[in-house]
């Protein structure tokens, strides 16, 4: 593991159940060629720590705090279909 990585691993049967979800998630999004941050090894979740750029999601909360949530309506549309162009590649 990086100093830039962080983990999330299973103390229980429950979550070793949501590690393996999360697993084949991260396969299925490979699959369709969308970049991850997360990868699966040993039985854990490792996620590539990024703190030099805000997430999408709280983007999207503050343009909405700041201009309604309909600003929000089409950034939400883009990324949905780039997704979908990107599964269908």
């Amino acid at each position: 593991m990086r100093k830039s990585d962080v983990y999330k691993e299973a103390v229980t049967k429950k979550a070793k159940e949501h590690i393996k979800e999360i697993k084949n998630n991260i396969e299925i999004l490979e699959n369709s060629k969308i970049n991850m941050l997360d990868f699966y090894k040993d039985g854990c979740i490792y996620s590539k720590l990024i703190t030099e750029k805000q997430s999408f999601d709280k983007e999207l909360i503050k343009e909405a705090k700041n201009n309604g949530t309909e600003s929000i309506i089409e950034p939400i549309r883009k990324f949905k279909r780039g997704i979908r162009k990107q599964i269908r590649n």
